[in-house]
């Protein structure tokens, strides 16, 4: 699968995904939109997560510190609706386990990595997330499941797919400094 095609399909995906989860949860309040992969680039997925899952989540937690409150908030593995609809994207992910362009893996994770960006980017712009404040109200972006760079590419996607004011509020996610 050519980049174009690979991002044409994971932001076909996206829209099906993310327009199922709000039509599912119609009286949710979603704040945050993933698209995630693991270390070795082998599968696209998505997760959500709204205001009411996460204080369903906050609610029974053990530790209600600041620390782990934000890391509720902000981790896409702690997220309700990770992997939601995740079969979806089964044949991108398949596509990606099977490119013969793995042989030169620097490249093709970077590569796979912006195809995800790319995607989010265009979903966005057909209206997915919303449009005006309804849009400003969810933050969106790409993130590695159990990787040192995962924070690295969360901020990168969230400052090219989100508002100056919305990346900021995201930059300073697990800044709990005087809670």
């Amino acid at each position: 699968m050519n980049t174009q095609d690979l991002i044409a399909h994971i932001a076909q995906a996206t829209a099906t995904v993310f327009s199922a989860l709000r039509n599912e949860h119609p009286d949710e309040d979603f704040y945050a939109f993933a698209l995630y992969t693991d270390s070795s680039a082998m599968s696209v997925q998505a997760a959500g997560n709204s205001e009411q899952a996460l204080e369903e989540v906050l609610k029974n937690a053990e530790d209600r510190s600041p620390e782990s409150d934000a890391y509720s908030r902000w981790a896409s593995s702690e997220w309700a609706y990770e992997a939601f609809r995740g079969v979806g994207f089964k044949e991108i992910s398949k596509a990606l386990r099977e490119s013969p362009d793995r042989s030169n893996f620097s490249k093709f994770k970077a590569d796979a990595h912006a195809a995800m960006i790319e995607a989010l980017r265009t979903a966005d712009a057909s209206g997915v997330f919303g449009t005006g404040t309804d849009r400003e109200k969810i933050i969106i972006f790409v993130t590695i499941t159990d990787d040192n760079d995962a924070e690295q590419l969360e901020n990168d996607s969230a400052k090219q797919l989100n508002s100056p004011a919305a990346y900021q509020k995201f930059l300073n996610r697990y800044d709990v400094a005087g809670s």
